[in-house]
C-alpha cells in the first residue's frame, strides 16, 4: 500500500477501497476509479493512474475475486501468523501449536479493508518496530506530489493529485526551492 501510494500519490482512502473491478488495464497505463472519493458529491470524476512500477507493485494483488479488496487486514494477518509459525525455535510438537493459544472471542479482529485509521495506525506500529520516526499515509500524498511537481512542474501534481484549483495543490507541494537556488545562482 505505502508503495503504491508514493508512487500514484492517491489519498489514503482511495488505497483502501481499491478493489480488482475498479482497475482498467490498458496497455501503457492503468487507470483506478475508486468507487467513492473526496470530491465526488461536488460532481468531479477521479482517475488515478498506475504506471509500470505502480503496475508491477499492483499486480499480484489483483489475483483475487474482483469485489474483494485489494488490501485485507485479514490476510496480512493469515500471512504474519504463517511466517511467525515458520520461524519458531520450539519444536511444534512442544509448547503451544499454531493457533491453540488464540482468544475464543477477541474484542477486536481484522477486517477485510483497511480503513484510513486501521492503515495509519500499521505505519506507526511499523515505524516503531523499526524504531524510526513515525510518519502518516498523507505524508505520502505530499511526497508524491513534491516529487511530481519538482519534476514535472504545478500542473502535472495538480492533474496527478486531481485537484481542480492549482492553489490546493501548492498545498500538497513543496515549493522547488533547488530551482530557486540554481535560477539565484545564476543570475546572481
Amino acid at each position: 500500500m505505502v508503495k503504491l501510494q508514493l508512487l500514484t500519490g492517491m489519498r489514503p482512502g482511495e488505497i483502501c477501497i481499491l478493489r480488482p473491478m475498479d482497475v482498467q488495464k490498458r496497455k501503457d497505463i492503468w487507470i483506478y476509479t475508486p468507487s467513492k472519493h473526496k470530491t465526488q458529491n461536488h460532481g468531479i470524476a477521479r482517475q488515478i493512474y498506475i504506471g509500470p512500477e505502480g503496475q508491477t507493485v499492483l499486480s499480484s494483488y489483483l489475483l483475487r475475486d474482483r469485489e474483494k479488496y485489494c488490501f485485507s487486514p485479514s490476510e496480512s494477518e493469515a500471512k504474519r501468523q504463517i511466517i511467525r509459525n515458520s520461524l519458531r525455535k520450539t519444536p511444534i510438537t512442544c509448547g503451544n501449536r499454531p493457533g491453540t493459544n488464540k482468544k475464543s472471542a477477541p474484542s477486536k479482529s481484522p477486517g477485510e479493508k483497511y480503513t484510513t485509521t486501521s492503515f495509519r495506525k500499521a505505519i506507526r506500529r511499523a515505524c516503531q518496530k523499526a524504531e524510526i520516526p513515525v510518519w502518516t499515509p498523507n505524508q505520502l500524498r505530499h511526497s508524491a506530489a513534491t516529487f511530481i511537481r519538482r519534476k514535472f512542474g504545478p500542473e502535472a501534481a495538480q492533474v496527478i493529485l486531481g485537484h481542480n484549483n492549482i492553489k490546493t495543490t501548492e498545498i500538497y507541494a513543496d515549493k522547488n526551492q533547488m530551482l530557486a537556488i540554481e535560477i539565484m545562482s545564476e543570475i546572481g
